[in-house]
């Protein structure tokens, strides 16, 4: 027994070190209470497996110690409650049914009304407004909305309900072939908040909206919950919407509305969003700075957002919410066509041309892998920080934007001349994923630029100018579905650069085929090295053109020699090229691109209001009768009477000076 004194004494200093450890916690709480906020986290973080996550409720920058209770420790710490968590309730009419093995593309997260033991979707079964919370009384003055939880704060596995499975189910997002995961922008780990999305709403990607002068991202309207409980994947809980935040991502509208769990602690205080700031202050701003730089260490450039960077209150938010609303409800009617494949409206409870039965839905759920209980291993870089600079130079439209995983590079070669360089030369610029979206990125930057005097010039880095799209990458793709949502990029891509309202040049060197060709018509001119060669070979490898190459070969060539180029799928020399009138300036080989610059340059010289309507006039009128084209013609003639510039041209002309445009 001589031991027993000394592991008395072990148990005394154990005991004096637990007592230590919680007062300097709960100091640690008044003095930092962001900080205390992640702390408390980060030990649910590493139990985190998706569905296991435990409620975790903390307070966020609460500045406020709280007073001992029933509930609390002697410092205010919440105690073990025996009673179920918010998820618990949240999830006690819906619970999510697990097909594959999370984070692989295998993984898929169903809903079932365990009120009618039905299969449903969460984007269109699900109602919007949760009735019971509602119309209670405490709550009669606001209108709460159910909220799919796609993502728990702090992680960073894109969970999303995807729009193209039938009966969509939530999986993890793809990029390049693989489960995506967001960079954790220092200093947080994942999302900020408990991120996902509002059932039966929908933002209409052929509607351009009024104050973001955007089309719809495709998607249900995201919802950031500020509560202070760690929500799991697929909890479905009642929110308050008390603010919008207008993102434009990559040329796309994608409002991010501010909600908060109508039972939580600071439901009860928090009714608009100014008052979001009066007890989570700097949450706001971090969320605006977040949403702003998430994708920079991907190579793309800082999102851009509307309302000048402000939030919208409430009442603009609900506005919000219901414009998408209706959108979803010509969706599910069919009044707005969209194929199949790219949104399915499989359902269980609308009774309209998507509605299934009940056993269909459950088969649809069956013929997915069986689920897997241990997650897929995960590579150490996907908890690893990344760091990104805030400041003017980034954002200096007159510098170069680039970083060293860059694929499609932008710079000012001068004033009046942006350049777009293709910078996969190992893989002869052949695009992936990750390419068309840079693609995408840049050309929204040239468009939020509102340069109106300048040309673009597009080239590639290297030998050729684009070998078409990486069949690499895509032989990874097996699932149609999976390939149209890839395709879905790849024509945002081609319609980013062919939608740009500056003059755009393609200058190519070497290969210009399949999708590289398609890139190359859908700019205004090309410029051809003489060893440079054209074709659209898809039809040898069982596919067709995709990027508007049919048609706009034809319109260059005419129909018949449009259908013996890309049905036998040879390859065009620049003499042929050019013969044809595919191209419009024959150089010597690596003179492209000088000559691309030089015919850029020319064309800054002149009105940049008349060169735009010029240039939208041909487009618009292409393909129509000459009376409907004329009248075309007419109207931006008529716009180009009562301009400074147009007046400037005739003094010039008359006073033997060059013009100084104003572009107005």
């Amino acid at each position: 027994m001589d031991y027993v004194p000394y592991m008395l004494s072990i148990l005394f200093w154990f005991e004096y070190r637990v007592k230590f450890f919680r007062k300097a916690m709960s100091l640690l709480r008044r003095a930092f209470p962001l900080t205390s906020s992640i702390l408390e986290t980060v030990r649910s973080l590493s139990s985190i497996n998706h569905h296991s996550i435990q409620s975790t409720n903390f307070s966020i920058m609460s500045t406020t110690p709280k007073k001992p209770d029933a509930t609390t420790g002697s410092q205010g710490e919440p105690l073990p409650s025996k009673e179920p968590t918010s998820s618990d309730n949240a999830n006690r009419r819906y619970e999510v049914i697990e097909r594959g093995q999370l984070h692989t593309l295998s993984y898929r997260c169903y809903f079932r009304d365990t009120q009618t033991n039905t299969i449903v979707s969460p984007f269109h079964d699900i109602p919007l407004v949760n009735e019971d919370y509602t119309k209670s009384n405490e709550n009669q003055d606001v209108t709460i909305y159910n909220m799919v939880v796609e993502v728990p704060r702090w992680t960073n596995a894109k969970m999303e309900i995807n729009k193209q499975f039938k009966m969509n189910p939530l999986v993890q997002d793809v990029k390049n072939g693989k489960p995506r995961f967001v960079h954790n922008v220092f200093p947080y780990h994942g999302y900020l908040w408990n991120y996902g999305a509002l059932p039966q709403t929908w933002e209409d990607p052929n509607h351009v909206d009024e104050d973001t002068k955007t089309t719809g991202d495709n998607d249900p309207i995201d919802v950031c919950e500020i509560g202070t409980t760690l929500h799991a994947t697929g909890s479905v809980i009642p929110v308050k919407i008390v603010g919008v935040l207008g993102l434009i991502d990559e040329g796309e509208t994608d409002w991010k509305l501010i909600g908060i769990d109508i039972r939580d602690k600071l439901a009860s205080q928090i009714h608009d969003i100014n008052d979001v700031d009066k007890h989570l202050p700097g949450l706001l701003e971090a969320t605006l700075r977040w949403f702003k730089y998430y994708k920079v260490p991907t190579g793309k450039p800082p999102n851009q957002f509307a309302l000048n960077e402000q939030y919208g209150d409430r009442a603009y938010a609900n506005r919000v919410i219901d414009e998408t609303r209706k959108y979803w409800e010509k969706l599910a009617s069919g009044e707005t066509k969209v194929e199949e494949k790219v949104c399915a409206i499989a359902n269980t409870t609308l009774n309209n041309r998507g509605t299934i039965s009940k056993d269909d839905a459950e088969k649809i759920v069956e013929a997915d892998e069986k689920h897997q209980k241990e997650p897929a291993k995960l590579d150490a870089s996907v908890h690893q920080l990344s760091y990104v600079k805030d400041n003017e130079e980034r954002s200096n439209k007159e510098k170069k934007i680039m970083t060293l995983n860059s694929l499609v590079h932008l710079n000012k070669i001068s004033k009046n001349l942006w350049h777009l360089l293709f910078n996969r030369p190992t893989y002869h610029n052949a695009f992936n994923t990750e390419f068309a979206q840079q693609l995408i990125a840049r050309c929204q930057q040239i468009r939020a630029s509102n340069d109106i005097r300048s040309a673009v010039i597009v080239s590639g880095q290297g030998k050729s100018f684009c070998s078409g799209a990486d069949l690499k990458e895509r032989q990874h793709i097996t699932e149609p579905k999976q390939w149209m949502e890839q395709h879905h990029i790849f024509e945002q891509m081609f319609n980013s650069l062919a939608q740009l309202k500056l003059p755009t040049i393609a200058c190519v060197e070497g290969f210009a085929l399949a999708g590289g060709f398609e890139l190359a018509l859908n700019c205004d001119m090309i410029v051809a090295s003489r060893s440079s060669s054209f074709g659209l070979p898809e039809v040898t490898r069982g596919i067709m053109p995709g990027g508007g190459g049919t048609q706009l070969l034809a319109r260059l060539v005419g129909p018949a020699r449009a259908k013996q180029i890309a049905i036998t799928g040879r390859k065009l020399n620049a003499q042929e090229a050019f013969d044809m009138g595919i191209v419009q300036i024959l150089t010597e080989d690596g003179q492209a691109l000088e000559r691309g610059i030089e015919l850029g340059m020319t064309i800054a010289t002149n009105a940049p209001l008349a060169t735009q309507a010029i240039k939208q006039a041909i487009d618009e009128g292409w393909g129509k009768s000459t009376d409907d084209a004329k009248a075309i013609e007419l109207t931006y003639y008529k716009e180009l009477i009562d301009t400074e510039d147009r007046h400037e041209g005739i003094r010039a002309f008359n006073e033997k000076r060059k013009p100084q445009w104003k572009g107005n």
